[in-house]
């Protein structure tokens, strides 16, 4: 109430001091410009100097665009702001990209795996036998948890405590 008797004395639109108004202000400020310190930059960079433009180039225009037109409207009392738009789609790229982060780590962890399984094998007598030398037909002793890379079929299996 205090705040919308001091806008009307002053001849200004309550939104523009609502505290709704205050509050997207804020959240825009503390909440999508630090996050968007490591793309803006570099999407400006790859748009005006580099004449390159990527996905960092079209978070830079959506969000510069979002916050300027905020401001401007509030500023000269034109139209509402729109100060939650810029937070949202600085929320969902971050959120993309944390996601993508995670499936690349995976991706690599499972690829070092594949890496890692030996290149030897155990034939039916017992002795050890490299992995490009198995050929169709050849029957194969393998331990336990242990990985052998070729395409086969499991025979039979029997394990024991």
């Amino acid at each position: 109430a205090g705040c919308g008797k001091w806008a009307a004395a002053a001849g200004l639109p309550l939104w523009l001091l609502s505290p709704a108004t205050q509050a997207a202000l804020a959240l825009a400020f503390f909440v999508a410009f630090p996050t968007s310190l490591a793309i803006l930059p570099r999407g400006w960079g790859n748009l005006i100097r580099r004449r390159d433009p990527d996905m960092d180039s079209l978070v830079a225009i959506g969000v510069s665009a979002g916050w300027a037109g905020s401001v401007w409207g509030w500023l000269s009392q034109s139209w509402q702001p729109f100060f939650y738009e810029p937070v949202a789609l600085m929320a969902v790229i971050v959120l993309g990209r944390s996601l993508e982060a995670r499936l690349r780590k995976r991706a690599s962890e499972s690829a070092s795996e594949l890496v890692s399984i030996p290149d030897l094998a155990c034939a039916a007598d017992g002795q050890p036998v490299l992995v490009e030398n198995i050929r169709p037909g050849d029957e194969l002793l393998i331990p336990l948890g242990q990985r052998v890379p070729v395409d086969s079929e499991l025979v039979s299996s029997s394990a024991s405590l």
